[in-house]
């Protein structure tokens, strides 16, 4: 596809055109004043000059691309002043206007042109083998050989004559060396392996040269129109071209910040190679010409055009397969630096451009998906890719052309950000909060964001820490947010978001096992259910009490996986187990998940559970207020599934919460049964917990039983069931049933 030229190449190309046209009208006879001429080379020179100011200035680039270009906005700038005193000389000198230029303006060419030289010796050039450096060699001898036959043919032997005709011969002196220069330009591209400047963009440079020399040759017509001047010509067509490379480096280096190696580099340099053949037929020609040894002349010219038809078919099959080459490498290094659902980069990549880009001006955003995990299992895998797409696109669209959004893995985004972040982060979420239709549902995707800015010395590993800590801060607060890395996140109370970020690799790899305790009947101690706990095998720091991270998994969110995945393992343990059945704990955020009905009907189907065989225990504090919970629990319970209050009591208790909740089992908190056994309060209340729960027809179940008074106590009491340390511990499924009959210990 044609790239469309920028603004300011369209503009010098305008500059040039209304240039080129102003000749053959003036051609016969002025048609005005002499400076009109002027007028476009003069602003075609501007453009030129502030396509590569931009460049410079404001164009990322590397070193030696900058370097280069910096060096040749002083040497254009050199001859665009040279240009200036040439119109200077032709306006104003003496029997004026004239073609006559001054030794002032002459130098400043002769300067620019070094320092065009010097900006080209810049370049370093790739490593060539002892074969490809005299292949480089015989190729420039004939190039050089061929354009010095006709620079003398058509510049030095006319010299003479030009100079008694406009007093001086340094314009030609000009055109002479800004020929070779061109030469040079392009035998360095084509042969030399320049790579650190766009190929594209030298060829143009090159072209600049040949065509400022070219048409600045054309002096000797125009030495009987004073009023004219090559300079019409020369100065338009070489600033024009050096827009259009400016612009073409420019396109190419911004996009290079997001995907440096996203499409194969365009074949540059493949017409280049053809120019020793382009010589040797030019002097052909211009052997036809110039010579009367016609019949030894042609045959000379056939045979040397068979040998660089012969050289021609060479040239191209090695350029096929060399582009061939170039795309499969092109295409591998791709896809080892991006990710091949997103197309963003992955981690190498990500962590490579951070560690290049490292200081104060940079900063990181770490982004996890909130609750992607529901979305892939309810809609599928398709579903949960196209969200990951969607997302990528999306949070690629909020942020500026600079920066790198990268794909972690799973639902885990990263953002490199350059310079001041800005509303960035504001606009990603608000991105990504748009509704987004997936298979026939309205999504609505929200993130939690960490942030960490750069500072002098900073480590990308350091970096990366930092705004996942921010991360698990943003989901500890609210869904859909964003937070700051500050160094209170690092103290002691900032282990919970520490720990949350190990959690959720937990989850990853499967560290987390079920175990069961036993619920027995009394005074039997027959096993009648079990309850499922959760715990958790840190790999690092061995087993983790789930009183450190179940509150951490409830802020974060991450509560709503884990209890899918805790309700699934105990739902298909206890279908091998008749007549037991078993109890789960529920989370708040589990009940205000609108798929926790449909993840528990899943889970019985699945495993064959029937549903008055699975309890779900809820605490007070999780339907006290209604709403939704409770609406929850009424579907569940038309299902069959049975429910269960537990640590009745310890919570914002209230009796009317029996009435309106639907309950079958009411559970009391192992802090009244610890003082069952003795004369109090305690005793009283569990008492009368006994009584309610039998006026109402409701089973109970005393936790925490340890003593065998408890357990003797509580039967008196009107109890029939009862779990605890003095029955069981929590045990892995495969031990849990080899004696159903507990015995006291």
């Amino acid at each position: 596809m044609t790239e469309r030229p920028g603004r300011l190449t369209r503009a010098a190309l305008l500059g040039a055109l209304l240039s080129a046209g102003y000749l053959p009208l003036a051609w016969n006879a002025p048609i005005g004043p002499a400076w009109i001429g002027w007028i476009a080379p003069g602003a075609t020179v501007l453009v030129g000059l502030v396509a590569v100011a931009r460049l410079v200035i404001a164009t990322p680039l590397e070193d030696a691309s900058r370097r280069f270009w910096r060096v040749l906005w002083v040497a254009v700038g050199i001859i665009g002043a040279g240009g200036v005193g040439q119109a200077v000389d032709a306006l104003s000198g003496p029997g004026g206007p004239t073609q006559i230029m001054s030794l002032r303006t002459a130098g400043a060419f002769v300067v620019g042109l070094l320092f065009v030289l010097a900006a080209l010796l810049l370049l370093p050039v790739g490593r060539l083998s002892r074969t490809q450096w005299l292949t480089f060699g015989l190729d420039a001898a004939t190039v050089f050989a061929g354009a010095t036959l006709f620079t003398w043919y058509f510049a030095l032997r006319t010299m003479d004559d030009f100079e008694s005709t406009n007093g001086s011969a340094l314009p030609l002196v000009a055109i002479v060396v800004c020929g070779f220069l061109g030469v040079f330009a392009l035998l360095k591209v084509s042969f030399a392996g320049v790579r650190q400047v766009d190929p594209g963009a030298l060829q143009y440079l090159a072209i600049a040269a040949l065509t400022g020399a070219s048409t600045a040759g054309l002096a000797p017509l125009l030495a009987s129109r004073p009023y004219l001047n090559t300079s019409f010509l020369a100065f338009p067509a070489a600033f024009l071209f050096l827009t259009v490379a400016a612009e073409r480096q420019r396109r190419v280096a911004l996009a290079a910040l997001d995907a440096p190696v996203e499409a194969p580099r365009r074949r540059t340099g493949r017409a280049l190679h053809l120019l020793p053949y382009v010589a040797v037929a030019l002097t052909d020609g211009l052997l036809l010409v110039s010579s009367s040894s016609r019949p030894v002349i042609v045959g000379t010219v056939v045979l040397t055009a068979l040998v660089g038809a012969r050289q021609w078919l060479s040239s191209r099959e090695n350029g096929r397969l060399l582009g061939q080459l170039r795309s499969s490498e092109n295409r591998l290094s791709h896809q080892a630096g991006h990710d091949g659902l997103t197309g963003l980069a992955n981690r190498t990549l990500f962590v490579s451009r951070l560690e290049e880009s490292l200081g104060p001006d940079v900063a990181v955003a770490l982004l996890d998906l909130d609750d992607f995990k529901q979305v892939n299992d309810r809609l599928g895998h398709g579903a949960g890719d196209a969200l990951l797409v969607a997302a990528a696109a999306r949070v690629q669209g909020a942020v500026g052309p600079s920066d790198t959004v990268a794909r972690l893995g799973g639902d885990e985004f990263a953002v490199l950000l350059r310079g001041p972040v800005g509303d960035r982060l504001d606009r990603i979420l608000a991105a990504l909060a748009e509704p987004l239709l997936v298979a026939g549902d309205e999504l609505r995707i929200r993130a939690s964001i960490g942030l960490a800015e750069g500072w002098a010395g900073a480590t990308s590993s350091e970096l990366v820490r930092r705004a996942d800590v921010a991360m698990y801060a943003a989901k500890a607060g609210r869904d859909g947010s964003w937070a700051r890395f500050v160094p209170a996140l690092d103290a002691p109370a900032a282990d919970q978001a520490r720990l949350a970020a190990g959690l959720r690799d937990g989850l990853g790899r499967g560290d987390f096992r079920v175990l069961y305790q036993p619920i027995v009947e009394l005074p039997s101690r027959r096993i009648t259910g079990v309850e499922a706990l959760v715990r958790w095998h840190d790999p690092e720091r061995g087993v983790i009490p789930p009183d450190q991270f179940i509150p951490v998994a409830e802020r974060s969110g991450l509560i709503v996986p884990l209890g899918q995945w805790v309700l699934r393992e105990a739902c298909r343990d206890a279908s091998a187990w008749p007549g037991v059945y078993v109890c789960v704990n529920v989370s708040p955020r589990q009940l205000d998940d609108p798929d926790f009905v449909a993840d528990v009907a899943v889970a019985l189907a699945d495993s064959g559970l029937p549903a008055d065989r699975l309890v779900l225990e809820v605490t007070e504090t999780a339907v006290f207020n209604g709403g939704p919970a409770v609406d929850a629990l009424n579907l569940l319970r038309e299902m069959g599934v049975r429910i269960a209050l537990d640590d009745f009591g310890t919570g914002q208790s209230s009796l009317g919460l029996l009435l309106t909740c639907p309950v079958d089992v009411l559970k009391v908190d192992k802090s009244f049964v610890d003082g069952v056994t003795e004369p109090g309060e305690r005793a009283v209340i569990v008492q009368f917990l006994s009584q309610v729960a039998s006026g109402l027809n409701l089973d109970t179940v005393a936790e925490g039983v340890e003593t065998p008074e408890q357990a003797e106590r509580l039967h008196e009491l009107g109890y029939r069931k009862a779990q605890g340390y003095l029955f069981s511990k929590p045990v892995p499924a495969s031990t849990l049933f080899l004696d159903r009959v507990l015995s006291y210990r």
